[in-house]
């Protein structure tokens, strides 16, 4: 029988509801309505502050000594005589906030306000901070077009011969900082994708290029002369099958930063254009490849991805991960028989659009153009914080009308500025770490808000220890935050039991060990010992009763498919602090005794909430999305 390392304290038998003004929503009080007993649990000032946000803990000496519980709310602890008590509250500080600007001379513009914040929140505890955001005036833009160069797109190459110094006159009364470049694909370089006969792999068509995955023709230039001169030169390929390796040639275009040229200070556009499909993660294997996509840059002198062979086309998710890393946006000018699989790919990748392209690419300055204007017409902000935080946004957009639930805001002209507010909350202490940093950035945008949070889960006074022969019964113990921590061996409020279980305990130490109107002493679950109860242990060491009288266990929950909980994924047996009993705590995306009901519905349905089409294509890109 282990005995424990704390004191407990008589169970509090009546409930206070208590009614306190503490969760901060940048300048505003929001009020919350708790039951105190969720603090009466804690038996340390660490733990006291992890019970609930709105927990406070009594240093003061002595204070417990009429049964009354060290952590409470706050003004229960005030009107109970506690002067001297811990109860930290949520705190922002604003470490960075140049003002939004557009670029003038030597300065940079600046479409994002503040640039960094930190954050102190206690678990659970909700914190408001203002995002605000312009796209500025002038901003410098790279597009990179990335064109399919098998045989079926000869018409659109000798297009685009022509359309190359249109393109460049019509971004350039847009932005007067543009650059342009070019890069071509095909597939990988081995069956089934092409043809492995020698003279098919010199001219696997008539005045044909041998194929090859991914080139990088022109890194981006402000020369824009270049452009046309290069794709003049370029000549078609060819291919087998219908999908391209497209996957393989837009990872390349947006991780091979140096290579391609992307600037930090610029908005980065990708131009696709194809009239096939597109292979997709694990259709390496038809090619006897393997080895996953490592996500990285791997074009060779020439500006070849020539190890295209040795991996796997990247996943949509992958792809997705990088684009957003990098601040890629792609717009897929797609002929009308694709459009239907291109637009079920923009809603698996952020910020990106699709058009429809003409038989011969004459229409791609067109869809350029009405996209670009969708891009800057819209701000949509995404976060990286991590599963243990929790964030809500409400967004300010022109109307004047908040959207709470809201990420997004549309029909902007330049220079407009929006604000989100967003809603932070610490679901839990984040591990042992109890810090983190993430960003909230607006999709496309190089710029991006640091937010450092640190999670409020221990007291400075656990660190402070009195000893001495004055306290905790003749030095048996150490008094930390108010309370005897007791020396190994020794036990009691004051330290003042030696630990060895009592032959007939009185009538009033056993009053500690049962809640008022009970008969059992720990529920016949463990012993009484110095008043205080201690738990029985079980033969499986994972399996532990818990609680002030040992209510409570992990193991009695209620089981979905014979598990508890329904498993590790879905939820764990917890001590449930206001019923005193052992209760299943879901995990976000379930519900239910057994957490057996699962929440999410976008697992029917494609990701803007339509039912998919049924088309092969859109089918297969809907069916891999889950696993991207």
């Amino acid at each position: 029988m282990k005995l424990p390392t704390a004191v407990a304290r008589p169970f509090i038998c009546f409930l206070i509801i208590g009614v306190l003004q503490y969760q901060q929503t940048n300048g505003q009080i929001a009020e919350e309505q708790v039951d105190n007993a969720i603090c009466f649990d804690a038996l340390s000032c660490g733990e006291c502050l992890q019970a609930h946000y709105m927990c406070a803990w009594c240093e003061t000496d002595g204070y417990s000594d009429e049964g009354a519980p060290r952590c409470d709310l706050e003004q229960n602890l005030i009107d109970s005589g506690c002067n001297n008590y811990t109860m930290p509250t949520t705190e922002l500080e604003i470490l960075e906030d140049v003002s939004l600007r557009d670029a003038d001379g030597s300065d940079e513009a600046v479409q994002i306000q503040p640039q960094r914040v930190s954050l102190k929140l206690r678990a659970g505890a909700t914190q408001r901070l203002r995002v605000q955001v312009r796209q500025a005036r002038d901003y410098p833009v790279d597009l990179y077009y990335v064109m399919d160069l098998s045989r079926s797109m000869q018409d659109d190459l000798e297009k685009l011969k022509i359309l190359g110094q249109i393109i460049a006159e019509e971004m350039g009364s847009i932005t007067s900082n543009f650059r342009l470049g070019f890069g071509s694909f095909v597939d990988k370089t081995v069956l089934p994708y092409i043809s492995t006969v020698p003279r098919k792999i010199r001219e696997p068509c008539d005045d044909c290029e041998a194929p090859y995955s991914f080139r990088n023709v022109l890194p981006l230039d402000n020369r824009t002369d270049l452009f046309a001169e290069k794709v003049s030169q370029t000549r078609i390929s060819g291919n087998l099958d219908t999908p391209e390796g497209s996957l393989d040639a837009l990872m390349q275009a947006t991780v091979c930063k140096n290579e391609i040229g992307w600037r930090d200070k610029a908005r980065h556009l990708i131009v696709y254009t194809s009239d096939a499909s597109f292979h997709i993660a694990g259709d390496g294997r038809l090619g006897g490849i393997v080895t996953p996509s490592d996500g990285r840059c791997h074009l060779n002198d020439e500006g070849e991805y020539d190890t295209a062979h040795l991996y796997d086309y990247p996943s949509i998710g992958q792809l997705n991960a990088k684009m957003r890393e990098n601040n890629i946006i792609p717009i897929f000018a797609v002929v009308s028989k694709k459009n239907e699989l291109y637009t079920n790919l923009t809603e698996l990748i952020e910020g990106s659009n699709v058009g429809v392209l003409a038989a011969d690419s004459s229409n791609i300055v067109d869809i350029i153009k009405e996209n670009y204007a969708l891009i800057t017409q819209q701000v949509q902000v995404v976060d990286t914080a991590p599963s243990g935080l929790e964030l809500s946004y409400t967004s300010h957009c022109t109307d004047g009308v908040p959207q709470m639930g809201s990420d997004t805001c549309t029909g902007l002209g330049l220079g407009e500025t929006v604000f989100f507010d967003v809603d932070v909350r610490a679901r839990d202490c984040l591990g042992n770490s109890r810090n983190t940093t993430f960003q909230i950035q607006p999709i496309g945008f190089e710029e991006a808000l640091t937010v450092e949070v640190e999670v409020i889960c221990s007291c400075d006074c656990e660190n402070i220890k009195v000893e001495g022969e004055d306290v905790c019964s003749f030095g048996n113990g150490s008094l930390v935050c108010g309370e005897c921590e007791c020396n190994e061996g020794r036990y009691g409020k004051m330290c003042e039991c030696s630990g060895e279980i009592s032959e007939g305990a009185d009538e009033e130490s056993e009053a500690g060990c049962r809640p008022a109107n009970a008969t059992n002493v720990c529920f016949g679950r463990g012993e009484c010992v110095c008043g205080q109860c201690v738990c029985n242990t079980r033969p499986d060491p994972s399996e532990v009763i818990s609680g002030t009288y040992c209510e409570c266990d992990n193991f009695s929950c209620a089981r979905y498919q014979g598990q508890l909980c329904g498993g590790e994924e879905r939820g764990e047996c917890i001590c449930d602090k206001i019923t005193r009993q052992s209760a299943c705590k879901c995990k976000p995306g379930y519900k239910g005794i057994a957490c057996d009901c699962p929440t999410r519905q976008d697992s029917c349905r494609a990701r803007n909430g339509d039912t998919l089409g049924t088309s092969v294509d859109a089918g297969l890109l809907t069916s891999m999305s889950a696993s991207s």
